[in-house]
């Protein structure tokens, strides 16, 4: 999944979010394109929901992008309902988010107005794969 604030694998955009660790405007080159079938993109609030919701329901104390996997695999589930099993990852803890919107208020971080370019390897990458994925919002 991607934040929905910043779709640069679904539409080529950047955008600011709150989901830490993804959606940082470029193709890591440890992330093989070829393997993925589809992107679903996930809002910021919808993570951070999830993430209170599964420690609140679950006692899964983890962070945004644990709520942001775990959004995305229902998503996933909603619009292919024959899926059998979907799994997702919990790949953090939430202990590095109490100074975060996770657990108190929000937080409001002003990033400075510049341009994002798309760097070569991102716009090659995306080139090759991006017309093949299945886009899910």
């Amino acid at each position: 999944g991607e934040p929905a604030e910043c779709p640069l694998l679904s539409r080529r955009e950047w955008g600011e979010h709150k989901i830490e660790g993804i959606g940082d405007g470029f193709v890591p080159r440890d992330l093989d394109l070829s393997l993925l079938d589809g992107i679903v993109t996930i809002k910021s609030d919808e993570a951070i929901d999830m993430a209170r919701r599964l420690a609140k329901e679950e006692g899964i104390f983890c962070g945004i992008s644990s709520g942001a996997n775990v959004v995305a695999a229902i998503k996933l589930g909603t619009r292919h309902p024959k899926m059998k099993r979907i799994v997702t990852m919990i790949c953090d803890s939430g202990q590095r988010y109490f100074s975060t919107e996770l657990c108190g208020s929000p937080k409001h971080v002003v990033s400075p107005e510049r341009e994002h370019p798309i760097d070569e390897y991102t716009r090659g990458q995306l080139d090759k794969y991006q017309s093949s994925w299945e886009i899910i919002d």
